[in-house]
């Protein structure tokens, strides 16, 4: 079952990178800006959080974490320069 989630994950994930890809190469669509995160997020949520003693996987791991980490910085930031115009 856990290798079921893993593959799943990454198929996700490439999902996403392709869909990103698709979105800034081939013209806007709002289709498209919605799938990006939301592949994404599904990828990170899948995935295990107890892989076996694998360091590939727990690159692979780590690489799926990263566009949820990029996000939430982006967020953050957003939120503290809506804070500093509002003051």
């Amino acid at each position: 079952m856990e290798y079921l989630r893993i593959i799943l994950s990454v198929t996700l994930f490439v999902c996403g990178c392709y869909f990103s890809y698709d979105l800034f190469s081939h013209g806007f669509h709002w289709l498209l800006l919605l799938l990006v995160p939301l592949c994404f997020y599904a990828a990170y949520r899948i995935w295990p959080d107890k892989v076996d003693d694998s360091p590939w996987l727990e690159v692979v791991g780590d690489i799926i974490e990263w566009p949820i980490r990029a996000m939430i910085a982006m967020a953050r930031m957003l939120v503290g320069v809506i804070r500093l115009i509002g003051d």
